[in-house]
């Protein structure tokens, strides 16, 4: 029988569709994308001829040798992966046993390359690597805050310094302010201190000087006014009082060098005459501050 030429042209593309998928399976036989796209060509191109049915055949065949590679690459990839994983895994920790948080969790991240197999992984290790700065910093800063209310902001800074070597941005900002919260509760309890000290010092020299005030203007007793200058050098040590202090003993001082000045001026004038108002007499002695002065009468007798 005759042959019909639209039938022939079908079967001739058909052929040619056909033996191109076959000829790039036979030259490239791992391209295996490839090797399906012509395969489904040649079916679309068979279809309604003989050649049809082998083109699906065909086409079945070459996706099964594409699974088949895909799985076979995985189980590669796979135990690549699982070779890369171990020094990533082993960085990691010892970043962290260092204190490097954000080292350690930063070198927890998984190559592209096997993003597929140990994404996962990678997540739940930074996961653990953070939950164990955490558990690190967070009683540091339970004891800061728990020592800043009982007003021991020492302490708080000593369990803070613990932690002084650890890495870990997501904390940072919370140790700063707790230690910089500390740092002035000190800085404002030492300036208290220093005040109270102060008021204290100046609180216990006016008591001082009253006591030398009255013992050597009111009374002219120079001992007990020593021991009102002895009494303030042990407890007036405040620097804002010491000038005061000092001045109290060269007051002493100097009232002391007068009284001996004045007592040798004293002893000077025994056994000379002396006149009392109308009365004559002669300085027998000098006693203390007091003089001894001998006054002869009329009659021959003597009054001291």
């Amino acid at each position: 029988p005759p042959v019909d030429p639209v039938e022939a042209e079908r079967l001739a593309t058909a052929k040619n569709a056909l033996q191109r998928a076959r000829d790039y399976r036979d030259e490239k036989p791992n391209d295996h994308a490839t090797i399906v796209r012509l395969y489904e060509q040649a079916m679309w191109d068979s279809e309604g001829t003989p050649l049809h049915e082998e083109a699906r055949r065909e086409r079945e065949a070459a996706l099964g040798r594409k699974r088949a590679a895909e799985e076979s690459g995985k189980t590669l990839m796979s135990a690549a992966a699982e070779e890369a994983w171990k020094p990533i895994e082993r960085a990691a920790r010892e970043k962290a046993s260092a204190g490097d948080y954000d080292g350690a969790v930063a070198a927890s991240a998984a190559p592209k390359t096997f993003a597929e197999f140990l994404d996962e992984r990678s997540k739940r290790l930074a996961d653990e690597l953070r939950k164990e700065a955490e558990e690190k910093i967070r009683p540091a800063l339970e004891k800061a805050e728990a020592a800043s209310k009982q007003a021991e902001p020492e302490e708080g800074l000593k369990a803070l310094a613990g932690i002084e070597g650890l890495k870990y941005a997501s904390a940072t900002a919370s140790v700063a302010q707790w230690k910089q919260k500390l740092q002035k509760e000190i800085a404002d309890t030492a300036a208290l201190k220093v005040k109270r000290e102060r008021l204290a010092a100046e609180s216990g020299l006016d008591r001082c000087l009253a006591t030398f005030d009255a013992a050597l203007i009111e009374r002219g007793d120079a001992a007990g006014a020593r021991e009102a200058v002895e009494e303030a050098n042990r407890r007036c040590t405040h620097e804002s009082v010491q000038a005061a202090v000092k001045a109290m003993g060269q007051v002493l001082q100097a009232y002391e060098d007068e009284k001996r000045q004045a007592l040798e001026r004293l002893k000077q004038i025994a056994g000379k005459p002396i006149v009392l108002g109308t009365k004559r007499g002669t300085v027998k002695e000098v006693r203390g501050d007091t003089l001894v002065v001998e006054i002869r009468h009329a009659s021959g007798g003597s009054l001291l």
